[in-house]
């Protein structure tokens, strides 16, 4: 038993060896690990690795503790490879299941919105369509100071939080639907849409957009998945 777990772990240190630290936040939450799980982990420790250790921990208590350790490794390299752009995500879709699989679709769907929209338009639609105050987007630049693509994120989820919308079906419709009409409003999609920013390489590693590990405030999310 000792043998598998210290396997395991090794594997763990691994994976997490091969992400800059903006990566692995979407790594992470392609995986599925809910948000209230990544800020009570991200805050538990000041040391990245053992951070980052314990996600991972946590994913498997959901992916499930029977699960053997190949399939474990499987799905952590598909969503490596997923994130590097290497395979296609629904490999991935069929190993999930249930709340994982609902906040990974979430996940994606917001970074997919994010990536189609210019970085300096981004505070725009936020504002306009989703209607995340100027005082909360301060808050939160500040938060995430050295990160654009986690303020945007977390400006996203502040919006999912704020509507009340639950399910994967519909925060994709009415997200898709406000990105459609902010497009049309902006230059439409050649004009408007991000460029393949995806696969930047970051040397820095600290932490998660430059947030303080003094903060004391956890995000709050509704119950249930996401």
């Amino acid at each position: 038993m000792a043998s598998a777990e210290s396997n395991l772990a090794e594997n763990y240190y691994s994976f997490i060896k091969k992400f800059s630290s903006k990566q692995w936040w979407e790594f992470i939450r392609i995986l599925g690990l809910p948000e209230t799980d990544i800020d009570e982990l991200f805050y538990d420790s000041n040391d990245l690795t053992e951070q980052k250790y314990q996600m991972l921990s946590r994913w498997k208590s959901y992916y499930g503790y029977k699960k053997r350790d190949d399939e474990v490794i499987e799905c952590l390299d598909l969503a490596w490879r997923e994130v590097m752009g290497n395979v296609s995500p629904q490999l991935l879709n069929q190993k999930l299941q249930g709340s994982l699989q609902e906040n990974r679709y979430i996940a994606k769907k917001f970074y997919e919105v994010m990536r189609n929209i210019h970085k300096e338009q981004r505070n725009h639609f936020v504002k306009t369509k989703l209607k995340v105050s100027d005082t909360e987007i301060a808050s939160i630049m500040a938060d995430y100071s050295n990160d654009v693509d986690e303020q945007c994120f977390q400006m996203f989820m502040t919006w999912k939080r704020k509507s009340m919308l639950q399910r994967y079906a519909e925060i994709s419709n009415e997200i898709e639907k406000l990105l459609d009409e902010f497009l049309d409003r902006n230059g439409g999609p050649n004009e408007a849409r991000g460029g393949p920013e995806r696969h930047q390489q970051v040397s820095s590693d600290t932490g998660r957009g430059g947030r303080s590990f003094q903060h004391n405030e956890l995000h709050q999310q509704p119950s249930g998945p996401g």
